[in-house]
């Protein structure tokens, strides 16, 4: 992930060279400036090891990161319900390149059905 030039040189220059600790919300303020809704502290873990753990998720799961971005999109309104036939009208394709959209995404991520395939796309939120 790139991170953005301004937040990165805001927060180098906030904790210095002498390794000063950042407040919990600026780290918090920082994290998501960088990650948006992708990133969890933990700040159980600052009574565990002394410091916030950031976790910073990827947008897309990396089983999906396989697919293109057309296949992402047939497999979002996949996920949606839509037959084939709806989504070639939708997006303008024609049947058959539904179907091998479909057929590249599931033999790309291994799952063996529309079904695991539309479950995945839910828990991702794409």
């Amino acid at each position: 992930m790139k991170l953005p030039a301004k937040a990165v040189r805001r927060l180098v220059k906030r904790v210095g060279k002498k390794r000063q600790s950042v407040p919990h919300g600026e780290l918090v303020r920082f994290a998501r400036e960088v990650a948006g809704s992708r990133m969890t502290v933990d700040f159980e873990a600052a009574r565990e090891i002394g410091l916030p753990v950031v976790v910073l998720r990827p947008a897309v799961p990396e089983v999906l990161m396989r697919l293109t971005q057309r296949e992402r999109e047939v497999a979002r309104w996949v996920a949606e319900g839509l037959r084939n036939d709806q989504i070639a009208a939708q997006l303008g394709i024609s049947l058959g390149t539904v179907k091998d959209h479909v057929h590249h995404a599931l033999r790309k991520t291994g799952m063996g059905s529309r079904a695991e395939l539309a479950a995945a796309i839910a828990r991702a939120a794409l």
